[in-house]
């Protein structure tokens, strides 16, 4: 099945700007998502139709914007910003992107949007997210005030550790079809009590990626 092409938008930016503050915290996302296991078993079969172009991702905001900004991907580098010209990178299930980069995406047609909320049902932290920038191995993400900083790193991860928190998923292209073969990890701090707020990103946080092993 075939998508949109991307292209440059120029959303006015206090929509997206109120949009991304509205979304939960990491801890609090993850708190509504029951049963991931299966809901992601049902929605695999259905990303591959799409040619593995997207995956699901947990909805979260990483920092609270100001008037006007965006969070917006350059290269390895996502942080706030007033570019006007980005294409959006991650989406709500019902369309709105919220993320942003400025390298060009694919929009995920409606129909795929429509056949994900038929699945999930009202489990609004789950959206989708462009999995055509997506690097083998594993990335570590280091935040320094509001930009996140990722990079490929050597060695192994304890990316089971309980302080970390998957946030995107992405089915194998081969083997069985409903494998997860990318998570990306997002670690809280499980002495903070930060549910309801934005504080943990105010340290070194951690975003793994790992692509597993095809059966």
């Amino acid at each position: 099945m075939s998508s949109r092409t991307g292209s440059a938008v120029n959303i006015t930016p206090m929509t997206t700007t109120a949009l991304y503050n509205s979304l939960s915290s990491i801890e609090a996302a993850n708190a509504q998502l029951n049963d991931r296991d299966t809901l992601l078993s049902r929605l695999a079969p259905l990303l591959a139709q799409y040619g593995h172009q997207y995956g699901v991702c947990l909805v979260h905001a990483h920092c609270t914007l100001h008037d006007g900004e965006r969070m917006i991907a350059k290269g390895n580098v996502s942080e706030p910003s007033r570019d006007a010209d980005c294409y959006p990178e991650r989406w709500l299930i019902t369309g709105e992107p919220y993320e942003f980069t400025v390298e060009p995406t694919q929009s995920p047609p409606a129909e795929l949007f429509d056949a994900i909320r038929a699945i999930v049902g009202d489990v609004g932290v789950l959206g989708l997210f462009y999995a055509g920038g997506l690097s083998d191995g594993v990335s570590l993400e280091r935040t320094e005030g509001r930009r996140n900083i990722t990079e490929l790193v050597a060695g192994a991860v304890d990316v089971q550790a309980p302080e970390n928190v998957e946030t995107a998923w992405l089915p194998g292209q081969q083997g069985n079809p409903v494998k997860m073969v990318c998570k990306v990890f997002c670690p809280i701090n499980p002495n903070s009590g930060h549910t309801k707020t934005r504080q943990h990103y105010d340290h070194q946080d951690q975003t793994v990626l790992l692509k597993l092993a095809r059966g």
